[in-house]
């Protein structure tokens, strides 16, 4: 896939004072925007170090990615919402449907959730992989080197690359990056946070970009260590500005409406 936003390489104090500007102008728009991403910061806190997280752990923030791909929250939501119900977030569950794909995908077929199949395939190949990440490791600290693995462009394309093929269909990379997300060590680079970045002055686009658009795996990446060094400059302001929070929030700005409406084309 070609490019077609890039980042600019060096973030500065101007940048990071605009984004305090626009997070005041949601605030007073609707500070249910900031209640939300301040909730989401201190649930990637409470996850702790997935470096010795538990696999029960891990499965409770991953399980669920494949539900909000390529379609609204409100769905996601819904469909997170009916399988809870079941207990497929907790670590038996993991392991029953590792065992047997009927364990979830029999749950469509009696119509109690109607997410997609490929949803729930998804969540399956993602059960059978973490069961077997930890027969393998015989350990249960299956991602003991993920967040090293982040550190660097590279690096981290490269496990971005290996989860890909070994969670399976239905996990790109934006997918396996909103887990990133949750655990509190990467951002979730969609379209809406890239049109705020681009208002900010730290993106561009380069061409026509219409609401399918999803941000290649490079670009992903760049847009990731294009946030993080404005976490970095605000962390010296406050411990408040943890990469999950700013994430939500430079996402919360666009997702509301807060941008010109020219911004976001090229």
């Amino acid at each position: 896939m070609s490019r077609k936003i890039e980042i600019i390489e060096n973030i500065n104090n101007a940048h990071c004072d605009i984004f305090l500007k626009l997070e005041e102008k949601l605030r007073n728009h609707n500070i249910e925007s900031i209640e939300e991403a301040e909730k989401l910061s201190k649930k990637a806190e409470r996850f702790g170090d997935i470096e010795t997280a538990d696999i029960d752990l891990v499965w409770g923030e991953l399980w669920n990615k494949p539900l909000y791909s390529y379609t609204n929250e409100k769905n996601g939501e819904k469909w997170r919402k009916q399988l809870e119900k079941f207990g497929i977030q907790n670590g038996s569950a993991r392991i029953d449907i590792a065992m047997d794909p009927q364990k979830i995908l029999g749950l469509k077929e009696k119509g109690v959730v109607d997410a997609a199949e490929k949803r729930l395939r998804a969540i399956y190949t993602a059960a059978k992989h973490l069961t077997e990440l930890q027969e393998r490791k015989n350990s249960r600290i299956v991602f003991p080197t993920l967040r090293k693995s982040c550190s660097k462009k590279e690096s981290m394309k490269l496990i971005i690359e290996s989860l890909q093929k070994s969670l399976g269909k239905g996990w790109g990379p934006i997918t396996v990056l909103h887990f990133f997300t949750d655990i509190g060590i990467s951002i979730k680079p969609d379209l809406h946070v890239a049109r705020t970045l681009k208002y900010i002055g730290i993106s561009n686009f380069l061409g026509e970009i219409d609401q399918s658009y999803r941000p290649n795996i490079d670009e992903c990446i760049d847009i990731h260590f294009a946030v993080l060094e404005m976490n970095k400059t605000l962390q010296e302001k406050s411990s408040h500005y943890t990469l999950r929070y700013i994430d939500k929030i430079l996402m919360n700005i666009s997702r509301d409406g807060l941008l010109n409406d020219d911004i976001g084309k090229a």
